[in-house]
């Protein structure tokens, strides 16, 4: 746990000095709010609908597109060598960094929630969808940050990445051939799920998406021991 609580402190003086960052974190909530005061303008379309879809892009890419070049560069200074050779476990570090980043973005969360008028049940189903989007976008991140010999290189693969995965469901409707691989997916569940925020029927959705937290993260436990003693 101390390790853990060292390397969370440690990311939030890293975000704070951050600019891309901190602009990045503006965007997406401050889409959200353009849009539904806008929705005067279009007859039909509700708040809740609008955040619905910000909050399914957001929860499937945003970390992709910050937390991979943190990480990258964490390598490069030879600051995760340093972190394994001190015996700072893998989920203590993914914790810390990952861990700073979901406590953000749940924070986020809120006030998209509070922006799409969401109460009662149909909150607790927004925010766990948000909250399970969140941990996959960060295992994914945390792979590609891992597997990028420096902050240049991680985001070269980190935005357009990020970005397909935002806009990934968007296109599956129009594209049937894609459709099957989209329900394997953690983003194509986080859509499905946040269209069944008011009922909370998406238990066969939150499988899925359990299974793809449980395969990210082997995936990143072994790139983090190898990578890491070799950075």
């Amino acid at each position: 746990m101390r390790n853990t609580i060292a390397v969370f402190k440690n990311q939030f003086n890293e975000f704070i000095s951050d600019k891309e960052q901190l602009m990045l974190y503006i965007l997406f909530p401050g889409l959200a709010f353009f849009q539904v005061r806008m929705t005067d303008l279009d007859y039909g379309v509700y708040p809740y609908q609008i955040v619905s879809v910000v909050g399914s892009m957001m929860a499937g890419a945003i970390m992709i597109m910050a937390l991979p070049a943190l990480i990258a560069e964490h390598r490069e200074n030879g600051s995760l060598r340093f972190m394994v050779m001190s015996g700072i476990k893998p989920t203590s570090y993914l914790l810390g960094v990952g861990g700073f980043f979901i406590v953000l973005n749940m924070l986020v969360a809120v006030f998209l929630a509070w922006l799409g008028e969401f109460n009662g049940t149909s909150l607790i189903n927004f925010m766990l969808t948000m909250f399970l989007g969140f941990i996959c976008s960060m295992l994914t991140a945390a792979i590609i940050g891992i597997l990028s010999k420096n902050r240049q290189k991680a985001l070269g693969i980190a935005m357009p990445v990020g970005f397909a995965l935002a806009f990934l469901p968007m296109f599956a409707e129009s594209l049937e051939a894609i459709q099957p691989i989209m329900n394997l997916l953690y983003v194509g569940r986080l859509s499905s799920m946040m269209e069944s925020v008011s009922t909370g029927s998406f238990m066969t959705d939150l499988y899925v998406i359990l299974a793809n937290i449980a395969v990210l993260t082997m995936i990143f436990v072994g790139l983090f021991k190898i990578k890491g003693m070799k950075s």
